[in-house]
């Protein structure tokens, strides 16, 4: 599995997850209310919301973690954002395939997909500094 010494190649990693701690928790703020306002379908109205709630939870364990260093702190960050990963591949393909034409949100999810897909390097490296693994091998 990739891993990073530090945030951005900068930062020492514990304060990295400060800092994706918190722009996660304003992501996931602002997607907790999008996502419930702006969805049609029943699984994006109800589902995704809770995920974004369940994020932000696992966003304090994070901040929780740099003090009171336990690698399950980590953990439900790490399956969280997997599960926000999928759905926002999974809206950007209902959006393509019902027409919605804006591209500035296509661009907007992108990015946060990207970003997502970063943080997620790094908290997993964060995950294996604190001694933690994913897999049972």
């Amino acid at each position: 599995m990739i891993t990073v010494k530090k945030f951005i190649g900068l930062i020492e990693l514990k304060w990295g997850m400060l800092i994706i701690a918190i722009i996660d928790i304003l992501l996931g703020v602002l997607g907790y209310f999008l996502s419930g306002a702006l969805a049609n379908d029943a699984i994006f109205r109800f589902v995704m919301p809770l995920c974004y709630f369940i994020h932000i939870i696992g966003c304090i364990l994070i901040i929780v973690s740099i003090f009171v260093q336990k690698y399950q702190l980590v953990i439900t960050y790490l399956i969280t954002a997997i599960i926000r990963m999928v759905f926002i591949i999974v809206a950007i393909v209902i959006q393509v395939i019902n027409g919605y034409n804006d591209i500035p949100m296509y661009i907007v999810e992108i990015i946060i997909l990207i970003l997502g897909i970063y943080f997620w390097i790094c908290v997993y490296s964060w995950l294996v500094e604190l001694g933690g693994k994913l897999c049972c091998c």
